[in-house]
């Protein structure tokens, strides 16, 4: 059951890294941006993030911050779809273990 568990958790961090890594490398390649929808899509992205330490709780306003970011901005979109994608593979890496156990 450990070599399981241990091939689950290494599965999710390298997804979490592969794609902080390609939308990181994307948003880096735009012109930064000093607004309010930025600023949104940054919290996203800190708060989705802190929901690997944070059971989940935090990457739920990720979320919601996120797409309401993502909403407003018409370019330089991608720290909004990096806190997004980080919030779902958070939460879905913490359903798992409350589901499987550690």
């Amino acid at each position: 059951m450990n070599e399981i568990w241990a091939v689950v958790i290494g599965t999710s961090i390298g997804i979490i890294v592969i794609t902080i890594y390609g939308l990181l490398k994307n948003y880096l390649s735009e012109c930064k941006q000093d607004n309010e929808s930025q600023k949104l899509a940054m919290s996203s992205m800190i708060l989705s993030f802190s929901g690997i330490i944070l059971f989940g709780i935090t990457s739920l306003i990720g979320i919601i911050l996120g797409i309401v970011a993502l909403k407003r901005l018409n370019k330089r979109k991608a720290l909004a779809i990096i806190g997004i994608a980080l919030g779902f593979i958070t939460i879905s890496f913490w359903i798992l273990v409350i589901i499987f156990g550690p």
